[in-house]
Order: C-alpha cells, then structure tokens, then sequence
C-alpha cells in the first residue's frame, strides 16, 4: 500500500505550512509566466534595434557603394562646414551661387537621416530612434507619430516623400 498520494504534497504545501505554497505559486507564476513575456518583450525591442541598424548600413551601401566614398562626402561636408561655419551656410551659399533651391536633407526618417548623420549631417532627435509597439521608428519621443488611443499603433499616413 502507498503510504503518501499527491494529496498528502497539496495538504502538505497549502495546510500545514501555506508559505511554502504561496513561495511556490509567486516563483512558478514569475517563471512560468511574467518572465518569459518580460523575455519576449526585450528581444523584440532589440530585434527591432538590430533590424533598424541593418537598414541603415543597407542604405549606406545604396548611397555610397564603398566605404571610400562615404569617407570622401564625409570629408566634404566636414570641409564645407569649416568654410562657411555650419552646414546651413553653406546649403544657403549653394543656393545662392546656383540659384536653384536645395532638396530637403532631413526627412525625419529616422533611416534616412542617421545615415546622413554617419557623413556629418547633424541631424534632430535621439541617438537611436524610439519605436512604436508594432516596431515603427520615430526620431524624438517628443515627436511620437499620431497613435490610435491605445498608443501602440500608428495611425496611417499618406506618403510624404517627392511631394512638393
């Protein structure tokens, strides 16, 4: 005859000394629940870092093709902001000498403009960009993008790019 049942473990941990019960339902709700989506959550933000990073040197490999000509536009604005104080001056003396209007540098694209920023563009908002719960990047926190009420998802947009 069994002396002990799986009972006889239930009285055991619940009667007769509650705390050890209670310190193995907190561990196993943490362990078996909070953790992993805890886990979950700060992969999926890392992921989102990893993939914003890969588009970025994606980018700099469309724009540049080598790392040579990213060095010698990287040299050239360095050289134009010695030569006329800042990266506006000299946009706005390019504008003045050819008469043509100068296209938009920042897009607010937070692609777009870090890879720029690699070359010497300054550039306005964070270091690392800021993302959305669905993984959409945004430059500042203080310009978070339009969210639905919750404020995970964007609301969507018309595109902003080649409209004048």
């Amino acid at each position: 005859m069994i002396r002990y049942s799986p009972w006889d473990l239930v009285d055991f941990v619940t009667l007769k000394h509650p705390l050890i019960g209670l310190g193995g339902a907190v561990y196993g709700y943490c362990y078996f629940y909070k953790w992993p989506i805890q886990d979950a959550e700060a992969n999926r933000t890392q992921r989102w870092r990893d993939n914003w990073r890969a588009e970025v040197h994606y980018q700099e490999a469309i724009d540049w093709d080598t790392k040579k000509s990213r060095d010698d536009m990287h040299k050239f604005i360095e050289g134009q902001k010695e030569k006329y104080g800042s990266l506006k001056k000299a946009i706005a003396a390019y504008e003045k000498r050819t008469g043509k209007t100068a296209p938009a540098f920042l897009l607010n694209d937070p692609v777009y403009d870090h890879t720029l920023k690699r070359v010497g563009v300054p550039i306005k908002g964070d270091e690392e960009p800021h993302f959305l719960w669905d993984g959409t990047a945004y430059m500042k926190q203080s310009e978070r993008p339009p969210t639905f009420a919750d404020g995970k998802v964007r609301v969507p947009e018309h595109p902003r790019f080649y409209l004048q």
